[in-house]
């Protein structure tokens, strides 16, 4: 007597192993390619042809008593904010909305999302705007601007990060945050990448 094979059962296991593997695939391919990229920027881009030291420029700002800097490629302005509209059942990163050139953005608590503390003490403060990701992020302090050599960053191993957004340390405990990194937290995420 031969054994009924249920044929939906073992499709639907083959299924899930495929998804699985394909998303492990995923996230470390895109762990390795930034990786290389980050690598391939710091390497590549140590000297102009004039002989002089390539650099990045950042912004920077505080975080309770931490340095930040983000690349002013990724941004798209800084803006001083009165109030926050805070939205009812919203995550506990995202602080409410802060209106902005005729419309509202997500304001998002950079402190918690680096360090898991919460911090929003007081309603007025500081916003970095990503460019890309259309989303404020609420900084305590604004230092300023710098400009930072390449070879003075020392990148972050990505396996090392943990899902931080840091990529690289830069002289003075400078932290150095990256959109394409910061995207990969789970606020950005569909519902289904989540499950």
């Amino acid at each position: 007597m031969s054994e009924v094979i249920d044929w939906a059962s073992v499709k639907e296991r083959l299924r899930k192993s495929d998804l699985a593997l394909k998303h492990a695939f995923e996230k470390s391919g895109k762990d390795l390619g930034e990786a290389l990229r980050m690598r391939a920027t710091v390497l590549a881009q140590r000297r102009r042809p004039d002989g002089r030291e390539k650099t990045m420029e950042l912004l920077t700002f505080r975080l309770a008593s931490c340095l930040y800097g983000w690349p002013l490629t990724d941004l798209a302005g800084v803006r001083h904010f009165d109030r926050v509209t805070p939205l009812p059942e919203a995550p506990a990163e995202l602080l409410g909305v802060v209106s902005h050139r005729g419309g509202v953005l997500p304001l998002l608590s950079l402190k918690r999302i680096l360090s898991g503390s919460s911090d929003e003490q007081e309603k007025a403060g500081h916003a970095v705007i990503l460019k890309n990701l259309g989303v404020a992020c609420r900084v305590d302090e604004l230092e300023g601007l710098a400009e930072i050599a390449f070879d003075a960053i020392q990148p972050i191993d990505p396996g090392e990060r943990h899902g931080s957004p840091i990529v690289g340390i830069g002289p003075g405990d400078l932290r150095i945050l990256s959109a394409d990194t910061f995207a990969r937290h789970s606020y950005f995420q569909t519902q289904e990448e989540r499950l």
